[in-house]
């Protein structure tokens, strides 16, 4: 947006006065903001061509002084790309504005001292703000803005914000955001601008009248048949596939998130005297500690992969991002003809639904497993499938 500074200096009789005041107009993109000034002059000697005194040299530097201080208030705002006003000009002249935060800079801030405090918030957590604040910045770029004023933050920016994520591709996976994940994004966004509220940046919180509803999904699971598809396919003897199945089923058979089984040691196994396996671990997303079995397939992945690589390096499983790792799911569903849309979360999915719940492992054990800290989280990834509904029948009707 251009920003048209005018400044002149004019004078202006009053009524009980002998001297006319001298008034200084500030106009910015055709709106006006009058300063008085505390100088009577007589219109014969005010030079109106050349805004200058025609005796007064001292009044005359003040003058100049006024002029030049107006004018860098005005480049400041420019070279912060803030919002420029005559009123603002004359409350930072008059030393009544007080600082005008920008939403990126504001939200910068306090991802800064968010990442000193690495005690207090968990690295999952510090990434989920950053990631927020580049969406923000991106948005903004396309209005070509590099900031907003906090100020300025209402329902109808909040709608566009909302818009732009829901029909923009993201740079990760090439389609836009879904209800739900658009919905997260508000969550981080809305914390942010709770606590500018808070420290009364802003006088009212812009989500007070901004709903979102969560869109009911159903979490994608395999079934024990796909299970077994899944682990006896040959892959046509592709390695890289072989390695991301195996990952896949690891997590099948243990329920960890991706960052979790990724960063997966060798000092988070642990041998009980029974001769049994178990990983215990702090989450990466929670940061609760949690301990997990390893069934019968995730201790043959854990003794496959105990090589060189992991000599070097530590990490149970190899080493491959979460994108390339999805990638291969997809390649994987079509040879194995499983017609699901693979992530890795689904693995997370297909142990509290098909491995766990359905064979009568009781929610609150899974709960527990799964490292969630309430059983209405639990119950949102757990399915009840026909075959356990159907058991549950027959151990019915063996009762009657």
């Amino acid at each position: 947006m251009r920003n048209n500074l005018t400044l002149k200096y004019y004078l202006y009789s009053q009524l009980g006065t002998k001297l006319p005041k001298l008034y200084l107009r500030i106009t910015v993109n055709r709106k006006k903001a009058e300063l008085a000034l505390d100088h009577y002059i007589a219109p014969e000697d005010w030079d109106e061509e050349k805004q200058l005194s025609r005796k007064d040299k001292r009044l005359n530097e003040e003058l100049k002084f006024i002029l030049e201080k107006i004018s860098g208030f005005k480049r400041n705002l420019v070279f912060q790309e803030k919002e420029i006003t005559a009123q603002l000009l004359k409350d930072y002249y008059l030393g009544k504005a007080e600082k005008q935060y920008g939403l990126v800079e504001y939200y910068q801030e306090f991802n800064d001292r968010i990442e000193k405090q690495i005690n207090q918030y968990s690295k999952t957590l510090i990434s989920k703000y950053k990631n927020n604040l580049q969406r923000i910045k991106d948005f903004l770029a396309t209005k070509r803005q590099k900031d907003i004023l906090l100020k300025d933050i209402n329902y109808k920016w909040l709608g566009e914000f909302d818009y732009y994520m829901l029909i923009t591709p993201t740079k990760q996976y090439g389609t836009p955001l879904g209800r739900n994940t658009a919905n997260k994004q508000h969550d981080w966004l809305r914390s942010i601008l709770i606590k500018a509220w808070k420290e009364e940046h802003i006088t009212k919180n812009p989500y007070m009248d901004f709903k979102l509803k969560d869109e009911k999904t159903s979490r994608e699971y395999l079934t024990q048949e796909e299970v077994d598809i899944l682990i006896n396919h040959e892959l046509s003897g592709n390695k890289s596939l072989i390695r991301v199945r195996d990952m896949f089923v690891f997590s099948i058979y243990t329920g960890l998130r991706f960052s979790d089984a990724i960063s997966l040691k060798t000092e988070h196994i642990r041998q009980k005297p029974d001769g049994k396996y178990w990983i215990d671990k702090k989450q990466k997303k929670t940061g609760e500690q949690v301990a997990v079995p390893m069934l019968k397939h995730a201790i043959t992945i854990y003794h496959k992969y105990d090589n060189e690589e992991r000599k070097i390096t530590g990490y149970i499983l190899p080493r491959i991002s979460n994108q390339k790792l999805n990638t291969y799911l997809k390649t994987i569903a079509e040879l194995t003809k499983i017609d699901k849309k693979l992530t890795h979360h689904v693995a997370r999915h297909t142990f509290a639904t098909t491995i766990t719940l359905s064979n009568e492992v009781p929610l609150e054990v899974v709960s527990k497993w799964l490292g969630h800290t309430d059983l209405e989280t639990t119950q949102i990834y757990a399915k009840i499938t026909e075959q356990y509904a159907a058991s549950q029948v027959d151990k019915l009707e063996g009762k009657l």
